[in-house]
């Protein structure tokens, strides 16, 4: 008797086609997201373009130390740089500093840092600061400019990302010259190093070992960025993200030592009234109100931000009639999505509103901005510099008061001096930003050594 076959229930599973097309799909997705990974198979830079770099750097770094108002960026230490991690130099060993937790985590590139500051005399530790975090910040800079060559071909598109992030437009007076903050650059930076695909063994160990800084000096943000690392591992060959993998695994557990040893309890109290709903308005004003155009140039109190959403209204619609290549759109939408992100997570991760929270999120949106000017419409880059140079320009000078009141270093030395000239005496507090908590309590041996 012949035997009948049912064919298959709605609710047996998927259909050969359906099948067929989830696979085309996936194909899809995987094939786009590779081309944010492009190889970038340079090797070693020839020595005119090493000698371009250092002058960068130099440039980059003495713009970085001339704006600063008050008494000046060689002659003054900010907050944490000097009660955290200057003073611990006196206090502490070095493996102590290393693993000390400070806010809930460990901060790597401040605590390697301040060892070289350490080296110099205590009348010296203010320059030695400042000098450090302006080159550090330059150097970043650079870094991105190379990084980003496959995605922006442009050289003067490139500026228009790295200059703003040697000579940030945002919270300038706060986190510029300085070495706890350079771990805003460092987030920065890490977002390039996941998009970065060299091929020599140098390029590829730097990227990794800037992403164990980006993680080893602040893991939540830095941390935030590793689905750009997973889809990378899908859609492109391992062998092409062993290195960046190897640098964010390391920073991972260094901060993991933090946590085993309860270093969560170091966590400052956080302002439980805060509300996550006010983020959306912080970030408008706080990004899209300075990545392009700011107050500083408008005059305007309030409504700089629908100015600046407008003009990236402008740069998208001139790239969609101009044909912007659908990989760039991509990378525009990745670099847009991050700096909401980052903004939200920073925001929330802190219960406030601060002006470096906005460091990262603004060089990303003026990423966005440089990757939507990669069309045939080339004078979208000649508006994009403009805007660049005018934003830079008018925010040069000012910023945080709080800084700019700072007391000068050298005085605070002398003044120290004096209070270790008394029998008995065996430290001095100098006083180092307003308020009475804000000060580096230096040994008399210390300063009367020098």
């Amino acid at each position: 008797m012949a035997t009948s076959i049912a064919p298959p229930s709605p609710g047996s599973g998927a259909s050969p086609g359906r099948r067929r097309s989830l696979l085309s799909w996936a194909g899809g997705a995987r094939e786009g997201l590779a081309g944010l990974y492009p190889i970038d198979g340079r090797r070693g830079p020839a020595a005119l373009t090493v000698g371009a770099g250092f002058l960068f750097i130099a440039a980059m770094a003495l713009l970085s130390l001339a704006r600063q108002s008050g008494p000046g960026a060689l002659n003054s230490i900010w907050a944490e740089d000097g009660n955290v991690f200057y003073q611990s130099t006196f206090h502490q060993g070095f493996v102590t500093q290393l693993f000390a937790p400070y806010n809930g985590y460990l901060e790597l590139v401040p605590r390697l840092l301040i060892q070289v500051v350490a080296l110099f005399p205590v009348a010296s530790a203010a320059a030695a600061i400042a000098v450090i975090g302006a080159v550090s910040s330059s150097a970043l800079a650079l870094l991105v400019y190379h990084a980003a060559a496959r995605h922006i071909a442009s050289p003067a598109l490139r500026l228009c990302i790295a200059v703003p992030t040697a000579i940030v437009v945002f919270g300038q007076s706060e986190v510029g010259n300085g070495i706890v903050n350079i771990q805003w650059y460092l987030l920065y930076a890490a977002f390039w190093m996941f998009l970065w695909n060299p091929q020599s063994r140098p390029r590829r160990i730097l990227a990794a070992a800037v992403l164990l800084c980006a993680v080893g000096t602040n893991p939540v943000p830095a941390l935030a960025l590793t689905p750009l690392l997973l889809a990378r591992l899908w859609a492109r060959p391992w062998r092409e993200s062993v290195w960046q993998t190897a640098g964010v695994l390391a920073g991972a557990l260094y901060q993991a030592v933090s946590v085993l040893r309860g270093g969560l309890s170091s966590r400052n109290h956080l302002n439980f009234s805060f509300d996550p709903s006010w983020v959306p308005q912080w970030f408008a004003d706080d990004v899209l109100g300075h990545a392009l155009i700011s107050p500083a140039e408008t005059g305007l109190a309030y409504g700089t931000s629908a100015v600046g959403a407008a003009l990236l209204l402008l740069l998208a619609l001139v790239a969609w009639r101009a044909g912007l290549p659908r990989q760039q759109w991509l990378l525009a939408g990745v670099c847009a999505g991050y700096s909401v992100g980052i903004y939200f997570v920073l925001s929330v991760a802190g219960a406030a509103r601060n002006d470096r929270y906005g460091v990262a999120p603004v060089l990303l949106m003026i990423t966005t901005a440089a990757v939507l000017c990669c069309c045939r419409a080339k004078w979208l880059t000649v508006l994009l510099c403009v805007l660049i140079a005018a934003n830079l320009a008018a925010n040069y000078y000012g910023g945080s008061q709080y800084r700019a009141a700072v007391p000068g270093w050298s005085k605070e030395v002398r003044l120290g001096r004096e209070v270790c000239r008394h029998p008995g005496t065996t430290s001095a507090a100098l006083q180092i930003a307003p308020g009475g908590t804000w000060h580096v309590v230096v040994p008399c041996s210390a300063l009367l050594g020098d």
